[in-house]
């Protein structure tokens, strides 16, 4: 079974996507949020150390260096890490960028962080991107104060989920085949948390598929 850090050894296919998602989407959304004129937040709620042990950056510096780009002196970054090791490596990274105080490397989860972030966003504009090692602290629940903010402020959440991860949690062939049990309904309630109901049961669950 991978584990968190055996993920952040080398770039496998999962981090590659994660890549790609930070690089293509956004230089364009800085590029365009920047003419609001208003400080734009950016947040990692599952950073990791920054760099790969193989010395690829990870998403942590290529958000940094975007927004270097693109937004100059108008951005601050938040990364989380609930690892400590973790949290060490990327303030060690993040040296230039956290003494500029364009980056905020926190130690703790990604629930606490939207919990707590809700109170001090206020008019900036806001990108929050959660790509996590698993599901946990991407409760649906979490995410409705930011996408409940005022129209005339940019809000933009963009969540990276493992498809393999869900299916596991839908539990279709124990289902399909009776065998539901207390774990599989746990799963399902998990599943329903994340996607902010049970609709996904009529899809997941559909025979035809």
């Amino acid at each position: 079974m991978n584990t968190e850090n055996d993920f952040f050894k080398k770039k496998k296919t999962w981090s590659k996507i994660k890549d790609i998602v930070i690089g293509s989407y956004l230089p364009p959304y800085l590029k365009k949020v920047a003419q609001l004129r208003r400080h734009i937040v950016l947040v990692d709620a599952f950073a990791g150390p920054g760099k790969y042990e193989n010395g690829s950056p990870g998403s942590p510096l290529m958000i940094c260096q975007i927004a270097e780009q693109y937004a100059p002196n108008m951005y601050t970054t938040i990364f989380v890490n609930k690892d400590k090791e973790h949290h060490q490596k990327l303030e060690a990274l993040l040296k230039q960028f956290i003494e500029k105080k364009a980056a905020i490397p926190i130690l703790g989860t990604a629930q606490e962080l939207l919990e707590e972030l809700q109170e001090l966003i206020s008019n900036q504009t806001l990108f929050i991107y959660l790509d996590p090692f698993g599901l946990k602290g991407c409760y649906f629940d979490l995410l409705i104060p930011y996408l409940e903010r005022e129209k005339i402020y940019s809000t933009e959440i963009v969540i990276n989920l493992s498809m393999p991860t869900l299916h596991r949690l839908a539990t279709p062939a124990a289902v399909k085949e009776g065998r539901e049990t207390t774990i599989t309904k746990k799963l399902n309630e998990e599943l329903s948390k994340v996607l902010g109901g049970e609709y996904w049961k009529g899809i997941m669950w559909n025979e035809s598929l």
